[in-house]
């Protein structure tokens, strides 16, 4: 596994993992993931919907990066 990006966006009891990966020399594929905080420990979760502030946190304003 090759693994060219990752960051994580923290929000209140969730965060999400957005992550570049490349296997056994494939093409980079985008990862996106949810941990939801239970009991103050992290716990994978089916990502589902994301809400606006979270999207934005996600997926930066393409004007921002240009």
């Amino acid at each position: 596994m090759y693994l060219s990006f990752k960051e994580v966006i923290d929000f209140q009891n969730t965060r999400i993992s957005v992550g570049v990966y490349s296997y056994n020399g494939a093409p980079k594929k985008l990862q996106v993931t949810r941990e939801n905080q239970i009991d103050g420990s992290w716990s994978f979760t089916k990502l589902g919907r994301m809400s606006k502030e979270e999207a934005q946190g996600v997926v930066p304003n393409y004007d921002q990066g240009h």
